[in-house]
Protein backbone atom coordinates (compact mmCIF):
# COMPACT_ATOMS: atom_id res chain seq x y z
CA UNK A 1 0.00 0.00 0.00
CA UNK A 2 1.53 3.38 -0.95
CA UNK A 3 2.58 5.80 1.75
CA UNK A 4 1.05 9.25 2.17
CA UNK A 5 3.00 12.43 2.81
CA UNK A 6 2.30 14.60 5.84
CA UNK A 7 4.38 17.73 6.32
CA UNK A 8 7.18 16.29 4.23
CA UNK A 9 7.26 13.04 6.22
CA UNK A 10 6.25 9.73 4.74
CA UNK A 11 3.39 8.12 6.63
CA UNK A 12 2.39 4.53 5.87
CA UNK A 13 -1.13 4.30 4.51
CA UNK A 14 -3.58 2.55 6.80
CA UNK A 15 -5.54 -0.23 5.12
CA UNK A 16 -9.25 0.51 4.97
CA UNK A 17 -11.66 -2.39 5.33
CA UNK A 18 -13.43 -3.06 2.03
CA UNK A 19 -16.80 -1.41 1.65
CA UNK A 20 -18.02 -4.40 -0.32
CA UNK A 21 -16.49 -7.82 -0.02
CA UNK A 22 -15.02 -9.14 -3.29
CA UNK A 23 -17.49 -12.04 -3.37
CA UNK A 24 -20.54 -9.75 -3.38
CA UNK A 25 -22.49 -9.71 -6.67
CA UNK A 26 -23.78 -6.21 -7.47
CA UNK A 27 -27.42 -6.30 -8.59
CA UNK A 28 -27.74 -5.82 -12.34
CA UNK A 29 -31.48 -5.21 -12.55
CA UNK A 30 -34.15 -4.44 -9.98
CA UNK A 31 -37.84 -4.51 -10.83
CA UNK A 32 -40.03 -1.83 -9.25
CA UNK A 33 -43.74 -2.23 -8.45
CA UNK A 34 -44.42 0.67 -10.84
CA UNK A 35 -43.34 -1.47 -13.82
CA UNK A 36 -40.01 0.37 -14.12
CA UNK A 37 -36.59 -1.01 -13.29
CA UNK A 38 -33.20 0.05 -11.93
CA UNK A 39 -29.93 -0.95 -13.51
CA UNK A 40 -26.38 0.32 -13.23
CA UNK A 41 -25.64 3.25 -15.52
CA UNK A 42 -23.08 2.40 -18.19
CA UNK A 43 -20.97 4.29 -20.70
CA UNK A 44 -23.49 3.53 -23.48
CA UNK A 45 -26.06 5.67 -21.61
CA UNK A 46 -24.11 8.84 -22.48
CA UNK A 47 -26.45 11.24 -24.24
CA UNK A 48 -29.70 9.75 -22.96
CA UNK A 49 -32.25 12.38 -21.95
CA UNK A 50 -32.73 12.67 -18.20
CA UNK A 51 -29.17 12.02 -17.04
CA UNK A 52 -28.42 14.14 -13.98
CA UNK A 53 -26.87 17.52 -14.82
CA UNK A 54 -23.16 17.43 -14.09
CA UNK A 55 -22.92 13.65 -13.92
CA UNK A 56 -19.54 12.45 -15.16
CA UNK A 57 -20.72 9.13 -16.51
CA UNK A 58 -17.17 7.90 -17.13
CA UNK A 59 -16.24 8.56 -13.50
CA UNK A 60 -19.44 6.90 -12.28
CA UNK A 61 -18.72 3.78 -14.33
CA UNK A 62 -15.10 3.74 -13.11
CA UNK A 63 -16.25 4.06 -9.48
CA UNK A 64 -18.67 1.16 -9.96
CA UNK A 65 -15.91 -0.94 -11.51
CA UNK A 66 -13.71 -0.12 -8.50
CA UNK A 67 -16.71 -0.91 -6.25
CA UNK A 68 -16.33 2.39 -4.41
CA UNK A 69 -19.66 3.96 -5.44
CA UNK A 70 -22.63 2.99 -7.57
CA UNK A 71 -25.02 4.92 -9.78
CA UNK A 72 -28.20 3.26 -11.03
CA UNK A 73 -30.64 4.62 -13.57
CA UNK A 74 -34.41 4.24 -13.44
CA UNK A 75 -35.88 3.15 -16.77
CA UNK A 76 -39.00 1.91 -18.46
CA UNK A 77 -38.73 -1.15 -20.73
CA UNK A 78 -37.67 0.90 -23.77
CA UNK A 79 -34.77 2.61 -21.92
CA UNK A 80 -34.88 5.68 -24.19
CA UNK A 81 -34.46 8.11 -21.30
CA UNK A 82 -33.35 8.12 -17.67
CA UNK A 83 -36.44 8.63 -15.51
CA UNK A 84 -34.52 8.83 -12.24
CA UNK A 85 -31.33 7.75 -10.56
CA UNK A 86 -30.02 6.20 -7.37
CA UNK A 87 -26.54 6.57 -5.93
CA UNK A 88 -24.95 4.36 -3.30
CA UNK A 89 -21.89 5.61 -1.43
CA UNK A 90 -20.11 4.60 1.78
CA UNK A 91 -22.02 5.95 4.76
CA UNK A 92 -20.85 7.85 7.80
CA UNK A 93 -21.64 6.33 11.20
CA UNK A 94 -24.18 5.20 12.15
CA UNK A 95 -25.05 4.44 8.51
CA UNK A 96 -23.17 1.89 6.43
CA UNK A 97 -24.47 3.26 3.11
CA UNK A 98 -25.77 6.59 1.83
CA UNK A 99 -28.52 6.04 -0.73
CA UNK A 100 -29.40 9.17 -2.67
CA UNK A 101 -32.21 9.27 -5.19
CA UNK A 102 -34.08 11.59 -7.48
CA UNK A 103 -36.46 11.45 -10.40
CA UNK A 104 -36.48 13.53 -13.56
CA UNK A 105 -38.57 16.72 -13.22
CA UNK A 106 -41.49 15.28 -15.19
CA UNK A 107 -41.62 12.31 -12.77
CA UNK A 108 -41.90 14.36 -9.55
CA UNK A 109 -45.12 13.47 -7.73
CA UNK A 110 -45.81 10.39 -9.87
CA UNK A 111 -46.40 6.78 -8.91
CA UNK A 112 -42.83 6.07 -10.04
CA UNK A 113 -41.40 8.58 -7.55
CA UNK A 114 -43.53 7.19 -4.73
CA UNK A 115 -42.64 3.59 -5.58
CA UNK A 116 -38.92 4.31 -5.91
CA UNK A 117 -38.70 6.12 -2.59
CA UNK A 118 -40.59 3.36 -0.80
CA UNK A 119 -38.51 0.54 -2.34
CA UNK A 120 -35.00 1.81 -1.61
CA UNK A 121 -34.65 1.16 2.14
CA UNK A 122 -35.64 -2.50 1.71
CA UNK A 123 -33.53 -2.92 -1.41
CA UNK A 124 -30.45 -1.55 0.37
CA UNK A 125 -30.80 -4.16 3.11
CA UNK A 126 -32.06 -7.16 1.12
CA UNK A 127 -30.11 -7.04 -2.16
CA UNK A 128 -26.96 -5.52 -0.64
CA UNK A 129 -24.94 -6.53 2.44
CA UNK A 130 -25.89 -3.45 4.48
CA UNK A 131 -28.02 -3.13 7.59
CA UNK A 132 -28.32 0.61 8.24
CA UNK A 133 -28.91 2.68 5.11
CA UNK A 134 -29.54 6.40 5.08
CA UNK A 135 -31.93 7.12 2.20
CA UNK A 136 -32.19 10.72 1.04
CA UNK A 137 -34.19 12.23 -1.79
CA UNK A 138 -31.95 14.64 -3.68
Amino acid sequence: MPAATLGGMSVPAVPVPPWLEPWFQVPTRVELASGHHLRPLRAADEGLPGLPVGLDLGAAVAAATARSSFCFGVFDDEERSVLGWVTLDPGAAPYDVEVGWAVAPEQVGTHLAETLGAALPGWATSAWPWTSPRVTRR
